[in-house]
């Protein structure tokens, strides 16, 4: 018995050496810290060691995928605040089809007002890696979003972070298209151009 333990606390150290030896911001390496940390304490882990278990399998799950969307769906209304936001993004994509929420007043006569139910996904997959939606699931763990936004001119592009909100698919064909189209509501970081000193007291 003795023999056995001592054999596979050897494996484990091992492991986690290993682990360790990754780069430092990988999951791995994160993964062998909390090891070393739950040994070291013995209490308070469990949660962060399931937590990072969860992701492991996740990005296992994942990997290989370029894109693909939450098998968890749910149909439902859109808030006033992402209707007015779909209807401004889809103005300024076709200005040739105006639309406008059925609450709000139309712009110009032929504008079509848009349907309030659409698809909300717990989640997508990009290039392997799984984002949140924050307001679907109700944390925003997962959910920060680093995009290369090419600029209207179409020469170079800036780089901006935010908050994924919400994923949802929009079922009205009012493009006459035949063709569904999918959205990501983001809350979109400004940067902090101010003096650092703010920070120091927190």
């Amino acid at each position: 018995m003795f023999f056995s333990e001592f054999h596979r606390t050897c494996e484990s150290s091992r492991l986690t050496y290993a682990l360790l030896q990754m780069p430092k911001e990988s999951l791995p390496c994160e993964v062998a810290e909390h090891m070393l940390k739950a040994s070291a304490e013995e209490r308070g882990t469990v949660a962060a060691l399931a937590a990072l278990s969860k992701e492991l399998d996740e990005a296992n799950t994942d990997a290989g995928q370029i894109y693909a969307l939450s098998p968890h769906r749910q149909k439902t209304s859109m808030t006033l605040e992402t209707c007015r936001l779909l209807a401004q993004s889809i103005c300024f994509r076709s200005p040739l089809t105006p639309v406008h929420c059925r609450s709000d007043r139309p712009v110009v006569a032929h504008s079509i007002p848009l349907n309030c139910e659409v698809m909300f996904f717990d989640y997508v997959v990009l290039k392997g890696k799984r984002y949140y939606a924050s307001r679907t699931v109700g944390h925003n763990s997962s959910s920060l979003v680093h995009a290369v936004i090419p600029n209207l001119h179409g020469k170079g592009s800036r780089d901006a972070y935010g908050e994924l909100l919400e994923v949802f698919q929009f079922e009205q064909d009012i493009l006459f298209a035949g063709q569904l189209m999918w959205f990501g509501h983001m809350r979109w970081f400004r940067p902090w151009h101010g003096s650092s000193a703010c920070w120091e007291d927190l």
